[in-house]
């Protein structure tokens, strides 16, 4: 069952989306817009309710059968060079300061750790991700891409460094129209470069003018090899209430075209991945709900948080952060849908609602912080199952039928560790196939968390996506 459970994590790149920010579209249909069009993309067969469900056994054995072929074509050790290349990177550079020359800080306006680690590097966060795509999480890509907007903005080239105290510190060796990364790996000069052009679109936050490129690509060369081509394309108007994305992104052999529009009432994102140019997945989500282009709706749905702490010496310091307001998130999406194939032989296809309480259940802990008894932590954690189940409701298809041979349940696990020096235990709730025979196969890694791997991904990527714009052009 280890490669069902393997498959089961490559075949959810069927699920990914694109979003960098607020989104939105034209007016060309409800819920956003026509579908990607290209010959070497292929959609999705309609669901034939002539075919029958396969029973458990069945199913079971179609899905390890699928997972030999899509195994067969993805090959992991395509991508090696690419991921030595990011460890090399995270291990050597990955704590390097941004340049001086960015002057982040005054985008910031304040000395808050927490968003200099969540945004004052985006080059770090831009190779982690690529790091992820390259291991098998194409969603990824698209959160490489998000940062690409934010790098270029900048413009010169940059080279390890060090600053007045020894730290290490990108540093400006010379002009560039492009931003350009350069660093030494195991021989190699590697190469990152991103650029925008096409003009930009803009947003106005206390009193700072943030410019977005309208076309902004990344390129990353390892000694004269070409190993990532990535372009998204965006446009955001608030006076519209609309936004375009695209996104063509290549890393090694795989490929991955993504299109998102929409508008105040809905958002729908259609994506497609290949690997060594034969289609593999394809996935659709919408998100429907009430003023989600809406400038001031967007910032209404994160509230500000503050503590106040006082170190040893008497001074005393102020923490502030944002977090998702549950009760206007519930305001804004009503529901969502995702529907996704893998091959043209295995199809997910599901439905949330209470966006806002599914954000609530998410904050939730069922560990040895939050409870003494881990029985009184297993009931409460059963019942965040049954809440899930109750708004999200995910259904496996197989050979092309329109019946449904599983679907997705939730089902609280143990995890925990105890020794002399240490002792810690959590409940939480992993999702599962539940089969007609009620025997269960475990999804673990798939749907939950912060694995963007997930079936939820499309839906998830797009709310988030809320988040991302939230923190980049706030106050």
């Amino acid at each position: 069952m280890k490669i069902l459970k393997n498959f089961m994590r490559v075949a959810a790149v069927c699920a990914v989306a694109f979003t960098f920010t607020a989104c939105g579209g034209d007016d060309e249909e409800p819920g956003g817009g026509s579908e990607i069009v290209d010959p070497d993309q292929k959609p999705t067969p309609e669901p034939n309710p002539d075919v029958d469900a396969m029973d458990p056994a069945a199913a079971k054995g179609y899905l390890e059968d699928t997972a030999i072929e899509l195994l067969s074509i993805v090959q992991p050790s395509d991508h090696e060079t690419l991921v030595r290349i990011v460890g090399y990177w995270d291990e050597n550079y990955g704590e390097y300061e941004a340049p001086a020359e960015w002057n982040l800080d005054a985008l910031e306006g304040d000395d808050d750790d927490y968003y200099k680690a969540r945004r004052h590097n985006p080059l770090r966060h831009m190779m982690r991700a690529l790091g992820k795509a390259a291991k098998g999480d194409i969603a990824a890509m698209s959160r490489a891409m998000n940062e690409v907007l934010n790098v270029a903005r900048f413009s010169g080239i940059y080279e390890p460094g060090r600053d007045s105290y020894g730290d290490g510190i990108w540093v400006k060796t010379g002009n560039s129209k492009d931003v350009v990364f350069k660093f030494p790996c195991n021989g190699n000069n590697v190469e990152v470069k991103a650029f925008g052009e096409g003009g930009t679109w803009g947003e106005q936050e206390g009193g700072i003018r943030v410019e977005v490129p309208r076309k902004a690509t990344l390129i990353l060369n390892n000694g004269g090899t070409e190993l990532v081509n990535a372009v998204v394309e965006s446009n955001l108007d608030f006076n519209a209430h609309t936004i375009n994305v695209d996104l063509n992104a290549s890393l090694v052999n795989v490929n991955l075209k993504s299109s998102t529009k929409g508008d105040n009432n809905s958002i729908r994102t259609e994506t497609y991945a290949s690997y060594a140019g034969r289609q593999v997945a394809r996935s659709t989500a919408t998100v429907n709900g009430r003023n989600m282009v809406d400038r001031n709706a967007i910032k209404n749905l994160f509230k500000e948080e503050k503590e106040h702490y006082e170190d040893g010496y008497g001074n005393v310091y102020e923490e502030v952060w944002y977090e998702f307001d549950v009760a206007q998130a519930e305001k804004m999406f009503i529901d969502g849908k995702t529907d996704s194939d893998v091959l043209g032989k295995i199809r997910v296809a599901g439905t949330i609602t209470g966006f806002g309480r599914l954000m609530a259940e998410s904050e939730k802990y069922f560990d040895c912080d939050e409870y003494s008894d881990k029985e009184a932590a297993r009931r409460d954690c059963q019942k965040q199952a049954e809440v899930i189940k109750e708004l999200v409701d995910v259904k496996l298809y197989l050979a092309g039928s329109a019946n449904s041979s599983a679907e997705v349940d939730y089902k609280p696990y143990f995890d925990g560790e105890e020794n002399e020096y240490y002792s810690w235990w959590e409940w939480y709730n992993e999702p599962v196939l539940l089969f007609a025979d009620g025997s269960t196969t475990s999804m673990e890694g798939y749907f939950g968390g912060n694995n963007f791997m997930g079936l939820d991904t499309p839906l998830r990527n797009i709310i988030y996506a809320y988040e991302g714009y939230w923190l980049n052009y706030r106050h």
